[in-house]
């Protein structure tokens, strides 16, 4: 694919951050039920509106005509509302409101599935919300002119290209980003802040499902390349005419204060770049049908566990979310993926720092505690940890039992965490074949852009 000066590419972008964003409109097939279940009314082939509100919080809406108020209001105290689309799923709605022209719905199941047709299409493109600005090797410089003045001037624009069997990805920054990234910075909430494209090489055609896969693999990677769960909308299917064929109307789930990264590896500044190698690592995994479901298993305990980075969990839950992680991480690995055990013998290795060190030990990741964590050499009356595993596990073990071992110095709690999360990240770059950089989150005091070799290229973490 090739790069160049991508702007936002419809009005279905807002133009402002926060501000709502038009989805579209659709026909579909729309009725409300009493609380005894009866029909009350049935309306077919009825034009329904959708919008995607991010205040108070993101939902979308539906907004269509021909509910009367009498009507509306049995179904929305004590019956139940649906709404299917060309004979696509079933979906129960919330009443919104009622007025004379309109009737407003909240579906309970998002993103929705929008059809127009079934037939292939030659391009997906989404769009990434409150994404953070990135540089790396692949930039472009874009022209803008200030308003006030009339004058033009030059800006550096992030870009990220990657291709992977037979895939062509471009995710890139617009003429606006910049300007929306440091207003949402100060304000909080969403904006459109880049766009995304991908095709098939050959401009070959593209299934709906291959494209809910794809979309489904950025999800999660794009998440834990942030740290946080990374909203993804305007996800659309175009034939060749850019026509769209089939669309989600609603977000792949973000966290709240999207506008915020929590701690992780991926520095935006400045290796924007790297997320390209990275991804084809990813993208061997999630196809692998050993690792495609508990690798969103992982993710998703890695993304709660780190919740702790953003003030939103405290560091002792999060170090129980963390070890379920990296428990399901080594079995998966030992038992299934390389088949070092049987699935027994796994069972019979009591102590879970055990198993974490034949994870580390197969991945060549260092097991010791780094120099830098001065709360982890040894707990409050002299006694020594044999390693990071067995601090970790050790930490873990007083959390949720009701004895308790060892008397911790400040900030243990917190360390024997954040180095958890360190070796999820760890674990899956490793099995992702990076060989790039990364960010040490065990650093905790670093230069902003400051970045290290992954350890099993050269052996040191702290």
């Amino acid at each position: 694919m090739e790069e160049s000066n991508t702007q936002i590419p419809n009005s279905q972008i807002p133009p402002e951050p926060g501000e709502k964003v038009f989805w579209g409109e659709a026909l579909a097939d729309f009725w409300l039920e009493d609380k005894n279940q009866n029909k009350i009314k049935v309306l077919k082939g009825v034009q329904v509106t959708g919008t995607q509100l991010f205040a108070p919080y993101d939902c979308v809406q539906l907004a269509l005509k021909g509910i009367s108020e009498s009507d509306y209001y049995q179904a929305t105290f004590g019956g139940k509302s649906y709404v299917q689309f060309n004979g696509g799923a079933l979906i129960e709605c919330l009443g919104h409101s009622w007025t004379e022209t309109q009737s407003k719905w909240r579906p309970l199941r998002e993103p929705l599935d929008i059809a127009y047709n079934n037939t292939n299409g030659y391009e997906i493109s989404f769009t990434l919300f409150s994404f953070p600005e990135f540089l790396g090797h692949h930039d472009i410089n874009l022209q803008d002119t200030k308003a006030e003045t009339g004058g033009s001037y030059w800006w550096r624009c992030g870009q990220i290209p990657m291709e992977v069997d037979g895939w062509e990805i471009l995710i890139s920054g617009h003429i606006k980003t910049h300007e929306w990234i440091e207003e949402i910075r100060e304000t909080g909430g969403w904006a459109a802040t880049h766009i995304g494209a991908i095709r098939k090489s050959n401009f070959r055609p593209i299934s709906w499902e291959e494209a809910k896969n794809l979309i489904k693999c950025l999800h999660n990677f794009l998440s834990f390349a942030r740290g946080h769960w990374q909203p993804i909308g305007n996800i659309r299917l175009l034939d060749s005419e850019k026509n769209c064929t089939r669309e989600m109307w609603g977000l792949l789930p973000g966290g709240s204060q999207p506008n915020q990264s929590g701690m992780t590896w991926w520095s935006p500044h400045p290796m924007g770049h790297e997320l390209k190698d990275a991804f084809k690592g990813f993208w061997k995994i999630w196809n692998n049908p050993i690792w495609t479901e508990p690798l969103i298993e992982i993710i998703y305990w890695y993304l709660q566990a780190n919740l702790g980075s953003r003030g939103q969990l405290g560091c002792d839950s999060a170090l129980i979310l963390s070890q379920a992680a990296l428990e399901k991480l080594a079995w998966i690995y030992i038992t299934r993926s390389k088949e070092v055990v049987s699935e027994e013998d796994f069972a019979s290795i009591k102590r879970a720092s055990d198993k974490f060190r034949l994870l580390a030990t197969h991945l060549e990741i260092p097991q010791e505690i780094p120099g830098i964590i001065e709360s982890l050499k040894e707990d409050m009356e002299g006694n020594i940890f044999e390693d990071a595993f067995h601090a970790i596990t050790d930490i873990r073990n007083q959390l949720v039992h009701p004895k308790r071992n060892r008397e911790l110095k400040d900030r243990a709690t917190f360390d024997a965490w954040n180095l958890s999360q360190w070796y999820i990240e760890m674990f899956l770059l490793r099995l992702m074949k990076y060989e790039g950089h990364y960010a040490n989150r065990i650093r905790i005091r670093k230069w902003a852009g400051e970045i290290d070799q992954v350890p099993w290229i050269k052996k040191d973490i702290g």
